[in-house]
């Protein structure tokens, strides 16, 4: 399945090009291997960096949704 975004409504507030969607999905989808890479890990530095990147990755989906899109898997 592949990762896309979708506007929720007509009346998003952001418009966003497909080349900017394409650039966001990527590198979410590379975030998301990067925590998995990091989940088997028993490194306190290798832990924070999954943390830190997880909390980045939640904060990218709240813009996204403030923006007036939603990530869907088709």
């Amino acid at each position: 399945m592949q990762l896309a975004m979708i506007p929720i409504s007509g009346n998003h507030t952001e418009r966003l090009t497909a080349n900017v969607q394409n650039k966001i999905v990527k590198t979410m989808k590379h975030m998301e291997l990067e925590i998995e890479r990091l989940a088997g890990s028993k490194l306190a530095l290798d832990q924070a960096k999954q943390i830190i990147i997880t909390q980045q990755l939640e904060g990218m989906k709240t813009v996204i949704q403030l923006a007036g899109y939603t990530l869907i898997y088709q």
